[in-house]
């Protein structure tokens, strides 16, 4: 039953964003870097079939938003060193109205970053490679996304914080982050989090999760340590020992060297434990 909920949730998901009328507007983004050291920086957009962001950029942020309503061109607001890039549409507007909504965008890796992505229903991929993220905020819908800090994060980042709604959630080399605190709070779906990565200091990771399955990757290599509560868990590990009480435990656990302690509080569903 709760594999069949999720692909009825995933099925839902896809067939709607796949339900977009043909982008006939294209905006060209162009932020200039701002006079201060760092830089905030906020998304805010509601359901989209595309939405793709890297590095690469020579200014602040550039790319093109391509949209079909006048309700979607998109309004970039500054203020000192905060950059917002948001669309006046209702991040809880479904993409079966018919709105056509697609982003490409590149972000500057010259300068410090604190990213806030603010999102509806949406298909999209993030490189987080070469940027340098001091913190991270995303909060987003029923979504299909993928996340990948493909290079280590060269600033020492305070918190990566995501909050999803039903959804299809990637997010590799987690330890590039350079991240101390990780919380994600993650309703229905399949989701799979993955440490790889090289681990330059502690980190401490918080999980919610709802009815769905959840996968927990890390390198035998890199130390970790996982406490599991919740009701009705099921938790199937590969290269962690269970002992007493909660607790798992991969064989390069050593809490002296830089090492990962993780918290799962998971609700009805699935949760796979694997250290390779």
């Amino acid at each position: 039953m709760r594999r069949y909920l999720q692909f009825i949730l995933i099925a839902l998901l896809v067939t709607a964003c796949s339900s977009f009328r043909n982008a006939g507007h294209i905006a060209t983004i162009n932020v200039p870097m701002p006079a201060g050291e760092a830089a905030q920086l906020t998304l805010h957009f509601g359901a989209a079939e595309q939405f793709q962001l890297a590095a690469g950029a020579s200014s602040l942020i550039e790319g093109t938003v391509q949209y079909n309503d006048d309700q979607l061109q998109p309004q970039v607001m500054t203020s000192g060193s905060s950059v917002t890039i948001a669309q006046a549409v209702r991040s809880s507007m479904f993409p079966s109205t018919g709105l056509g909504n697609m982003w490409n965008l590149k972000l500057s890796g010259a300068i410090p970053l604190q990213l806030t992505v603010e999102a509806g229903a949406y298909t999209g991929s993030y490189d987080l490679g070469g940027l340098r993220l001091r913190a991270i905020t995303v909060t987003q819908g029923a979504a299909q996304t993928a996340y990948d800090f493909s290079t280590p994060n060269t600033e020492p980042m305070e918190q990566l914080s995501v909050a999803s709604g039903a959804s299809e959630l990637r997010m590799a080399h987690l330890a590039n982050a350079n991240a101390a605190t990780m919380r994600f709070a993650l309703a229905a779906g399949s989701n799979t989090l993955d440490f790889g990565g090289s681990l330059l200091r502690n980190a401490r990771v918080a999980i919610t999760s709802g009815a769905g399955d959840l996968i927990l990757r890390v390198p035998k290599t890199t130390p970790m340590r996982v406490n599991v509560t919740g009701a009705l868990n099921d938790v199937q590990s590969s290269g962690f020992d269970h002992g007493d009480g909660p607790h798992y435990i991969n064989a390069a656990w050593n809490d002296v060297r830089p090492h990962i302690e993780v918290s799962i509080d998971g609700a009805v569903g699935a949760i796979h434990l694997e250290s390779v």
